[in-house]
C-alpha cells in the first residue's frame, strides 16, 4: 500500500513538474531618468527589455533589440500584479501535499505482533482507535 501511495505521489509530481512554463519568459526594465531628466518607473516585459535609457525602455519580442543588462533585470515586482494567481497557486497545492501526506500517515494502523511459545504460529493482534465522546464523561461508551 505505501509504495503504490509513493508511486502515485512521484508520478504526480512528474506531470506536474512538465506543465511548468518556460523560466526565459519576462523582465524588467529597471527605473531610469531619460535625457530631460523624466523619471520613468520599472515595468515588467513578458518578453524582452529594449532601447536605451536616455531615449526610451519599452517591451519588445525582439532579442537583438535588447537594453544592456544594467537597465534590466530578471526579478520584477511588477510581475506578481500580472500574475497574481501564482502565489496563491503555490500555497494551495502546499497545503493539499501536506495535507495528503499527513492523511497517508494517519491510515497506517499500528499492530502488536505476539509470539505464542510455538515458533510455528504467530498471531497479530491489531490495534483500534476509539473516540470518547466528552458530553457522555463517566458513562460506558
Amino acid at each position: 500500500m505505501d509504495s503504490k501511495f509513493y508511486y502515485i505521489c512521484t508520478l504526480l509530481f512528474a506531470c506536474c513538474s512538465l506543465n511548468v512554463p518556460s523560466v526565459e519568459a519576462g523582465e524588467c526594465c529597471n527605473s531610469y531618468e531619460d535625457a530631460l531628466t523624466t523619471e520613468h518607473s520599472a515595468q515588467y516585459c513578458p518578453d524582452y527589455c529594449c532601447g536605451t535609457p536616455l531615449v526610451k525602455l519599452y517591451c519588445c519580442s525582439n532579442a537583438v533589440l535588447r537594453t544592456g543588462e544594467d537597465n534590466r533585470d530578471d526579478f520584477c515586482m511588477d510581475w506578481f500584479g500580472d500574475h497574481f494567481y501564482v502565489p496563491i497557486v503555490v500555497v494551495v497545492l502546499i497545503i493539499a501535499l501536506v495535507t495528503c501526506c499527513c492523511c497517508a500517515c494517519r491510515r497506517r494502523r499500528q499492530g502488536v505482533i505476539i509470539q505464542t511459545q510455538q515458533p510455528a504460529t504467530l498471531l497479530i493482534h491489531q490495534q483500534q482507535t476509539t473516540t470518547q465522546d466528552p458530553y457522555r464523561a463517566g458513562y460506558n461508551q
